[in-house]
C-alpha cells in the first residue's frame, strides 16, 4: 500500500506538497503532524518526520519515515482548548445571567434588605452550581439535584413556568458536568431569546429510565409559550455545548430542535455510560 491509501484526506494535500518540495530539493526533509486511517477503519494522529536518503548527485532514492502515535496529546490539546472556549463564553454569557438575576429579584423584592437576600442566595447558588460542575471528583451526583441547582442560578424557586419531573438517578462526576454545562447553556440561551424571556413561557424538563437489560435514560427540554422561534444562521460554542460535549461525554445521542413554539432539546444515553 502506498502512503496515500492509509492518509486521511484532510492533510494529504499538504503531505503530497511537501513531498514535492523534497522530491525537487527545495527542503532538506519536511515533518508534520497528520491524521492515519487503520485496517479497521479507526483513525490515529501521528508525528510524522521524513528525511531522504539521496545518490551521489544529491537526489532522493529512498525516504526515511519516522510515524510517532500522538493521539493522547490531541486529543489532551482539544480539551484544553474546549474548556478555555467555553470559559471564555460563560465569561461573556455572566453579564446577561447577572441581569437577569437583578431584574427578577427587585420585581419579587419587597425591600433593600430582601433584594439583598435574593441576589446573595442566587450568587452563591451560581457558586455551588459551577464548583459541582468544574471541581473533578469520582463522587456520583443526584440529575435531580443537578437540574434543581441549574435552575436556581437563574430562576426564583417555585417559578410556575417550570415543570421537572423524573425518577431520580444518580450519575458520575463526567457525565455530571457534561450535563450540568448543558443545562447551564441551554438555560442561558433561553432567558436570553426564549420561553423563560417571557412570563407566559414555560419549560418542561423530564426524564425516565428504560427498564431493559441494557437500561437506558430518555430526558427531555421542552420549551413553550415563548418568542417564535427562528433557527441560528450559524453554530456557535454554545451550541457545541449543547450538541456534541453531552454525546462524547455519555456516548449518547442529542437531538436539538429549533421548533417555531419553542427550543427542544433530547438525550438518550445508556445508564452504563452515565456512571
Amino acid at each position: 500500500m502506498r502512503f496515500k491509501d492509509v492518509s486521511y484526506p484532510e492533510e494529504l494535500g499538504t503531505n503530497i506538497a511537501l513531498l514535492g518540495r523534497l522530491k525537487r530539493g527545495e527542503i532538506p526533509g519536511y515533518r508534520m503532524e497528520k491524521r492515519y486511517i487503520h485496517a479497521n477503519g479507526s483513525v490515529f494522529w501521528g508525528d510524522l518526520s521524513v528525511a531522504p536518503q539521496r545518490d551521489e548527485n544529491g537526489a532522493p532514492i529512498k525516504l526515511i519515515s519516522v510515524v510517532v502515535d500522538i493521539t493522547q496529546k490531541k486529543q489532551d490539546q482539544e480539551r484544553v482548548e474546549f474548556m478555555m472556549g467555553e470559559l471564555a463564553h460563560r465569561t461573556k454569557n455572566m453579564a446577561a445571567i447577572m441581569q437577569s438575576i437583578i431584574n427578577q429579584s427587585a420585581a419579587n423584592a419587597g425591600s433593600i434588605a430582601d433584594f439583598r437576600a435574593i441576589v446573595t442566595a442566587r450568587l452563591a447558588s451560581i457558586v455551588a452550581s459551577q464548583n459541582s460542575i468544574t471541581e473533578k471528583n469520582d463522587q456520583k451526583s443526584s440529575l435531580q439535584e443537578l437540574i434543581k441547582r441549574q435552575l436556581a442560578i437563574f430562576l426564583t424557586p417555585n417559578d410556575p413556568r417550570i415543570h421537572v419531573s423524573g425518577t431520580d438517578i444518580y450519575i458520575g462526576s463526567d457525565a455530571s458536568r457534561a450535563i450540568g454545562m448543558t443545562l447551564h447553556e441551554l438555560c442561558t440561551n433561553s432567558i436570553k431569546y426564549g420561553s423563560l424571556s417571557s412570563q407566559a413561557g414555560s419549560l418542561e424538563i423530564d426524564w425516565n429510565i428504560e427498564p431493559s437489560p441494557d437500561g437506558k435514560l430518555y430526558m427531555s427540554w421542552v420549551e413553550r409559550n415563548g418568542p417564535e422561534v427562528q433557527k441560528p444562521l450559524r453554530s456557535g460554542f454554545g451550541r457545541k455545548v449543547i450538541e456534541r460535549m453531552v454525546a462524547l461525554t455519555t456516548n449518547g445521542k442529542v437531538e436539538l430542535k429549533f421548533e417555531p413554539n419553542g427550543v427542544e432539546w433530547h438525550l438518550e444515553a445508556n445508564i452504563a455510560d452515565l456512571k
